[in-house]
């Protein structure tokens, strides 16, 4: 009777655990065709340069007074640094962050982070994700939170 109870409470934890993961994959899949589709009709949003100098660009797109994304592509040493913020209804949903070799091409960093209220759900790094329980994962969300603001704040000046 024993072991039959802690089979099922195998079972049962095991389910809960399979629920959380496909909800965070259908959340995974709405964020995705979110910034797909914005990235899809870019020619047609309002591009600013608003950062311009040896290194770098910033360049931010907007519908209207709406923020649809924000890049930054710099060069730093031998890496060339991508980072993509993409936002709806004023809120930021995705980031993405590559940097590539400028020699090898190869990926030497590669994140994508997902959310959802502008609250940290989802941070895949070099094709693994991280756990939501880590310290790392809660340092990242809480940086995000005021790194949104100023990045918000930066857009519109």
């Amino acid at each position: 009777y024993k072991m039959k109870r802690i089979i099922v409470a195998i079972i049962v934890g095991f389910l809960f655990v399979q629920g959380i993961s496909a909800q965070t994959e259908k959340q995974i899949s709405a964020v995705d065709k979110q910034w797909q589709k914005i990235k899809s009709n870019i020619s047609s949003f309002h591009k600013e340069v608003k950062v311009e100098d040896n290194s770098g660009y910033r360049y931010v797109y907007s519908k209207g007074k709406e923020l649809q994304m924000i890049t930054v592509m710099s060069k730093e040493k031998d890496i060339d640094k991508n980072v993509f913020w993409y936002f709806v209804n004023g809120k930021m949903i995705y980031s993405e962050q590559t940097w590539t070799d400028v020699y090898t091409g190869k990926i030497v960093d590669n994140e994508k982070f997902y959310f959802d209220n502008e609250r940290l759900f989802a941070w895949i790094k070099d094709s693994k994700f991280v756990d939501t329980a880590s310290n790392d994962f809660k340092n990242a969300d809480n940086e995000f939170v005021s790194y949104v603001v100023k990045l918000k704040e930066d857009s519109t000046k």
